[in-house]
C-alpha cells in the first residue's frame, strides 16, 4: 500500500515516472534488436544504447522542470526512427536475396563504388561526359543522384554535355537542361508513362506514345464546332503552340500545323473569357450612347422620331453585336499579339533543335561508329571478317548494310571468341538473311516501276487505236490500266519483260478487260446516281443485276441530276487553281484523261492482295449532299429536275447577267461567297463533305441551302 501523503493539486500532465519507464523500455527494445542484427556486435550496440541512455538521462535531468518541452513529441520521433531502421533492415534483406546472381552482385558493387564517391569528385567525372544521355541515365539510379543532378545549381553540367553533343539550347518557356535531355534522350511518354521510343515532337516539347499521339494531337486547320465560335478559330491557332511534325512521320516537316489538345482547350477557355469581356464592353458602350441619344431626343436637340429600319441603312436603335470571321475585340487582339510574339521565339528554338536532331541522326546513319572512338565497333568488324571468310555462305560486302549496321546483337558486346562463334553463327546469318531479303525486295520494286513506265507507250498506242471518240473517252486511266490482270503479267513477275512481242501476246486479254471495265464503270455510275435520286427503303438495296438497268440510256447521263464529281485527290487538293470537276459521265472521263492522265497508282493499289483488287475502283462519286443541292438549284431556276440539263442552268445564268448563287449555310465563311459559276458551289459542297468524312470525329454537314440573287422581273 502506498504511504499517505499530503493532498496536492490535481495535475493533468504526464507523470515523469511514466515517461522514464517508457524511455527505458524503448532503449531495451532497441538494444535487443541491434544485438539480434549484428550478433557479436551486439555488445557494441548495447554500449551505444547505454551511452545514449546516459545522455538521455542527462537531458532528462537538465530539462525535466521545463514545462515548454514536448516530451511526447520526442517519443513519437523515436518511434519513427525505430520504424525506419526496421524497414531499412527488411529492405536490405530483400535486396540481398534478389541479388544472389554473379552479374547482379557485380553491378551492385559498381553502383556502391560510384555511390561512395563524394559529390565534388563525381561532378568532376560528369563534366567529361560526351552526351546528356549519360547524365539522364545516372539521374534515375538513385535519389541521391537525382537530387544532385536536377538541382538548379547543376545546370552548367547539363549545358556542357549538351554543347559537346551538338544540341542547341531551349531556354524559352522555363525549359531546364535536364528536361531537354529527357525530351531528346528519354524513352517514357510524358502523358501516360508508357514506353515511347519514336522521335519526340520538339515543337510541342512532348514525347508521346502512339495512343497518346492519336488522342492528344489535333490538326489546327480543321477544328470543328467543339472549339468555340468560328470567328475565334484563327485567334485560337495563333495562341496555340504549333507543331509542324506529322504524327505519322515525325522526322519530316509538314505544311499542316498540329497542336496539343489540352493546350488548345486551355487557350480556348482564355479566349472565350476575353471575348465575352469585349462583348460586355461593347454592349455597355452602346447602352451609354443610346441613353445619351435618347436624352437629347427628349430635350429636342436630336431626332425625336425613330427611323424605320431598312436594308440600305441601319436604324439608330438597332445594333448588331455579331462579328465576322477573324474579327475580335481589343482584349482578344492584345492577348493574341502578346501570345504570338512569345510562341514565335519558342517555335524558333524548337526548329533549331529539330534540325540538330535530324543532323545527328543522319551522321549516325552514315557512320554507325562508336561515339567514343569514332571507329566501327570491334565486335561488328570481327563478325564481318568471320562471315566473309565462311566458305559455306555466299554473303558479300554489299550485304553488310542497313539493319546489319544497327542491330544491337551485332554492334553491342565484346569481341566473339572462337569458342563462341559456332553458337552465335546461326543468329548472325539470320540478321544477314533479313538484310538480303529487304534489299532484294527494294530492287524488285525498282525494276517493277521501270517496267510500268515502259508500258506507258503501249497504253497510249492502244487508246489511240480505238475506233471512235466515245471509245477513247470510255477508256481507263493509265493508273487503272496497270491494275488489270493482263497488264500485271508484264510488270509484276521477277522475270517479266516489256517489249513488242510481250505486248502483242497480252493485247487480246487487255481488250477484253477494257470492255469489261466499260460495262462496270457505267453500272457503277448508275448505282451512284440512283442511290441518291430514288426513294429506296432502308431495308432494301439496289439490284446488282446489270440487266435491270437497260432502260437507262445514254441520255440519262446528260441530265443535271446525273452529274458526277471527280474524286481524284489532286483535283480536290488544288481547289485554288482548279475547282473539282462536276458534270456528266462522258465529260467527267474526258476531264480525267486531260487533267489526270499522268496519275500513277498508289503502293496500296499495286501491292494489295488480288482478292481485294477484283472489285474495280472508279475515281468519281455523287455525295447525297451534292444531289440535294442539284434539286434545290432546279427549284431556284424554275427547271424540271427530271428533264433539266447542265446546259439549261448555264443558259439561265447567261440570260441574267446579275444572277449570283450562294450556299448560305456553308460550314465555313469563305464558302458562303456568291458565285456566278454554279459548278463552283457544287465543288465546295463536295470538298466540305470529304473533310467532314475524314475528320478525327467523322460527321455529316447540314443539307445545303442555296439562295439565288437574280434581277427582279420587269413589272408590267
Amino acid at each position: 500500500m502506498p504511504s499517505l501523503r499530503e493532498t496536492k493539486p490535481v495535475s493533468y500532465g504526464v507523470p515523469d515516472q511514466f515517461l522514464e519507464l517508457e524511455r527505458d523500455y524503448k532503449r531495451q527494445a532497441k538494444a535487443a534488436k541491434t544485438k539480434g542484427k549484428s550478433g557479436a556486435g551486439g555488445q557494441c550496440g548495447a554500449q551505444k544504447a547505454k551511452g545514449s541512455s546516459s545522455a538521455a538521462e542527462q537531458d532528462e535531468k537538465s530539462g525535466v522542470d521545463e514545462d515548454e518541452v514536448d516530451q511526447l513529441a520526442s517519443d513519437y520521433d523515436l518511434d519513427d526512427e525505430l520504424l525506419k531502421l526496421a524497414e531499412n533492415g527488411a529492405r536490405k534483406k530483400r535486396s540481398a536475396a534478389r541479388g544472389s546472381g554473379k552479374g547482379e552482385k557485380g553491378e551492385r558493387a559498381r553502383k556502391d563504388r560510384l555511390s561512395a564517391l563524394p559529390d565534388e569528385i563525381l561532378l568532376q567525372i560528369l563534366n567529361c561526359t560526351s552526351s546528356p544521355a549519360s547524365l539522364l541515365s545516372l539521374s534515375i539510379v538513385s535519389r541521391r543522384f537525382h537530387k544532385l543532378l536536377t538541382s538548379p545549381e547543376r545546370d552548367d553540367v547539363w549545358e556542357e554535355a549538351r554543347a559537346r553533343a551538338g544540341l542547341p539550347g531551349m531556354t524559352g518557356g522555363g525549359f531546364t537542361e535536364s528536361q531537354l535531355a529527357e525530351l531528346v534522350y528519354g524513352t517514357i511518354c510524358f502523358t501516360c508513362g508508357k514506353t515511347a521510343l519514336r522521335m519526340p515532337d520538339v515543337f510541342l516539347r512532348k514525347r508521346l506514345c502512339k495512343s497518346c499521339r492519336e488522342t492528344h494531337i489535333v490538326r489546327l486547320d480543321t477544328l470543328d464546332d467543339s472549339f468555340g465560335p468560328k470567328r475565334l478559330r484563327q485567334a485560337l491557332r495563333d495562341c496555340t503552340l504549333q507543331s509542324r511534325q506529322s504524327p505519322s512521320q515525325p522526322k519530316k516537316l509538314s505544311k499542316t500545323h498540329y497542336g496539343f489538345l489540352p493546350h488548345v482547350q486551355q487557350e480556348l477557355g482564355r479566349l472565350l473569357v476575353l471575348d465575352q469581356k469585349d462583348i460586355n464592353d461593347q454592349e455597355a458602350e452602346y447602352a451609354a450612347a443610346f441613353a445619351k441619344q435618347h436624352q437629347l431626343a427628349l430635350q429636342g436637340r436630336g431626332i425625336a422620331v425613330a427611323r424605320s429600319p431598312t436594308d440600305s441603312s441601319r436604324s439608330a436603335y438597332v445594333f448588331d453585336f455579331g462579328r465576322k470571321e477573324d474579327e475580335f475585340g481589343p482584349r482578344v487582339k492584345a492577348y493574341v499579339a502578346k501570345r504570338r510574339e512569345k510562341l514565335a521565339a519558342l517555335e524558333k528554338e524548337s526548329g533549331a533543335l529539330f534540325e540538330a536532331i535530324i543532323r545527328l541522326d543522319k551522321e549516325k546513319e552514315q557512320h554507325r561508329s562508336d561515339p567514343e572512338t569514332g571507329q566501327p565497333p570491334a565486335r561488328r568488324e570481327d563478325l564481318e571478317r568471320r562471315v566473309l571468310a565462311d566458305a559455306e555462305t555466299d554473303f558479300q560486302k554489299s550485304d553488310l548494310v542497313e539493319t546489319w549496321l544497327t542491330d544491337r546483337f551485332v554492334n553491342l558486346g565484346s569481341v566473339v571468341t572462337d569458342e563462341e562463334w559456332p553458337e552465335l553463327r546461326p543468329r548472325v546469318l539470320k540478321v544477314l538473311d533479313s538484310v538480303r531479303k529487304k534489299r532484294q525486295s527494294l530492287e524488285l520494286k525498282l525494276q517493277q516501276a521501270a517496267r510500268r513506265d515502259a508500258l506507258k507507250r503501249y497504253y497510249e498506242q492502244l487508246r489511240q487505236n480505238q475506233l471512235s471518240p466515245a471509245a477513247r473517252t470510255f477508256f481507263p486511266l493509265f493508273a487503272d490500266f496497270l491494275l488489270f490482270d493482263s497488264t500485271r503479267t508484264l510488270w509484276e513477275p521477277k522475270d517479266a519483260v516489256v517489249d513488242e512481242s510481250a505486248y502483242n501476246a497480252a493485247r487480246d486479254a487487255m481488250e477484253d478487260e477494257i470492255n469489261e471495265w466499260r460495262v462496270d464503270v457505267r453500272f457503277y455510275a448508275l448505282q451512284q446516281i440512283l442511290g441518291c435520286t430514288l426513294d429506296i427503303p432502308q431495308d432494301e438495296e439496289l439490284s446488282s443485276d446489270q440487266d435491270a438497268y437497260d432502260a437507262y440510256d445514254d441520255g440519262f447521263f446528260d441530265l443535271l441530276t446525273s452529274a458526277l464529281v471527280c474524286s481524284i485527290k489532286p483535283c480536290v487538293c488544288s481547289a485554288e487553281k482548279r475547282p473539282t470537276f462536276f458534270g456528266s459521265l462522258p465529260d467527267l472521263l474526258d476531264h480525267q484523261h486531260e487533267i489526270h492522265g499522268d496519275l500513277k497508282p498508289s503502293m496500296t493499289e499495286l501491292y494489295t492482295k488480288k482478292a481485294l483488287t477484283k472489285q474495280p475502283k472508279f475515281r468519281f462519286s455523287l455525295p447525297l449532299e451534292v444531289a440535294n443541292a442539284v434539286v434545290a438549284l432546279c427549284e431556284l431556276c424554275e427547271l424540271d429536275e427530271e428533264t433539266a440539263t447542265p446546259g439549261d442552268v448555264d443558259e439561265f445564268f447567261e440570260d441574267d447577267e446579275t444572277a449570283r448563287l450562294q450556299w448560305y449555310n456553308a460550314p465555313r465563311e469563305t464558302h458562303k461567297k456568291k458565285e456566278r459559276d454554279w459548278r463552283v458551289i457544287m465543288c465546295r459542297i463536295k470538298r466540305d463533305v470529304d473533310e467532314a468524312a475524314s475528320a478525327r470525329t467523322p460527321h455529316l454537314i447540314a443539307p445545303p441551302a442555296l439562295r439565288l440573287f437574280a434581277s427582279r422581273p420587269d413589272s408590267e
